[in-house]
Formats: structure tokens, sequence, C-alpha cells
């Protein structure tokens, strides 16, 4: 079984109009929903084996507050930033088949896309520290797209008590 997470990173600032888009920062507030969505995993005892991340300042930020919380192994992955869905699914496509569940952190629009395009095709947009999540009957990442998962949820830091 494969169980696939889709978080979008932290709410960032654009406050610095000359900062390149690869090193915004995390708002406090961005801190704040991501902390309370790791919170949630831990409650609900969704424990990934690895957090996969892009490189860039904000999703860096995001993914070492969820790995921190989860006590879970954090890698980054050029792949991931800027984040085109295809570049994002071969991220996917190529865990080892030995993990069976992964945090994906990254940027839209390639993550909605990614989340439409696997478990749900309504999704109209996956806001920041937005987290998606399906499972899978399957013991290939290949092979996730050649079904519907058997559960998908779509969590929002607004949704969580």
């Amino acid at each position: 079984m494969k169980t696939l997470y889709i978080l979008r990173h932290g709410k960032s600032s654009w406050d610095n109009v000359g900062m390149s888009d690869y090193d915004r920062p995390l708002l406090k507030k961005g801190e704040s929903r991501t902390l309370k969505v790791s919170k949630y995993l831990v409650k609900m005892k969704l424990k990934p084996d690895l957090i996969i991340s892009s490189p860039a300042k904000r999703a860096k930020q995001t993914a070492k507050i969820i790995a921190k919380e989860l006590n879970t192994p954090l890698v980054f992955d050029d792949n991931l930033y800027p984040g085109n869905s295809l570049s994002i699914l071969d991220s996917v496509y190529s865990i080892d088949n030995e993990i069976n569940s992964v945090i994906i952190v990254g940027h839209n629009p390639g993550l909605t896309t990614v989340v439409r395009e696997l478990m749900d095709n309504d999704l109209d947009w996956l806001p920041t520290s937005g987290l998606a999540y399906g499972t899978w009957q399957t013991d290939k990442w290949t092979d996730i797209s050649l079904s519907r998962p058997m559960e998908v949820k779509i969590i929002l830091p607004k949704q969580i008590t």
C-alpha cells in the first residue's frame, strides 16, 4: 500500500520585491499554519516514512517544521522547484518502493494539478499549508496513476480545530 501526502508550503512573504522567488521566506502565519497541520498529522497518527521537499526557502522551512514534529527523515529534490506537475510526478514515481508513505512539499500550480490528476478532480486550488493525501492498494509508486485511491482527504488549516 502507498500513501502520498501533498503539502503546499506555508504562507510566504512578498514584502521584498527585489528578492528572488526561490529565496522568499515563510511568514509567522505560514509557520503557525504549518505547525497546526503537523500537529493534526500527529494527532491522527499519520506518520510518513519520508518527506521530500522543494529546495526553495519557504518549502524548506515548511518541510523542516513537519519533519521535526513528526520525527521523519527529510530530503530535498530540485525537481520540486518550481514544480510543474510532470516534474513532481517524476519525483513521486522515482521513490524507492520500499518506502510506503511520503510527504511531497512544494508549490502551486503543480501541486494542485497533481492532486487533481491523482486524487480529486474537483479540487479548485490547494491553499498554502493545504494538505491532500491518498492511499492506493499497490506496491509500486509508478502504479498510483493507474487507479483511483482507496481513500482521499483534503485538509485545510482553517478546518483544523
